[in-house]
């Protein structure tokens, strides 16, 4: 890909030709949320935002019109899904340590987690080779449906 098309783009007012478009097709973009069984709640603006993305693109680049508006427009759309998901994928998830853990019967994160684990952090141990105070630390392990929970003895 050429440096034009890897470069950010921002949207700006449309046109009226391009408002035209835009409101014209825009059953796509509740088709598209229903096809992907998409809350719209949840997921409008991220599609919507590439959707009129599209749109001035649409106009931008003739080498496009080889293809329906609906066929860039989807593809879009669902390159928009697609990174917010990998966007979320890597957010840290808060827990509560009063949550059930999954597969895991009538134990909570709560249980797992003792005041020995709390005080053990290792990057904030004294710079000790690994091998010094490796024998100082057991680790007990949970088995539940596959899971493992290590608890840190000193």
């Amino acid at each position: 890909m050429s440096d034009a098309t890897m470069k950010r783009q921002f949207l700006r007012p449309l046109t009226s030709q391009e408002r035209a478009v835009a409101e014209q097709n825009h059953d796509l973009v509740f088709r598209f949320l229903h096809a992907n069984r998409l809350q719209e709640s949840e997921y409008y603006d991220v599609i919507i935002f590439r959707y009129l993305l599209t749109v001035e693109n649409w106009f931008r680049r003739p080498d496009l019109y080889h293809y329906q508006f609906s066929t860039i427009a989807w593809h879009a759309m669902s390159s928009a899904l697609h990174n917010d998901t990998k966007k979320k994928r890597r957010q840290i998830q808060t827990v509560s340590l009063d949550d059930m853990i999954p597969g895991c019967e009538d134990l909570t994160w709560g249980d797992v987690i003792t005041e020995n684990n709390l005080e053990y952090v290792p990057y904030c141990v004294s710079p000790k080779p690994l091998d010094a105070f490796s024998h100082m630390i057991h680790e007990e392990v949970h088995h539940c449906d596959g899971a493992r929970f290590g608890t840190v003895k000193q």
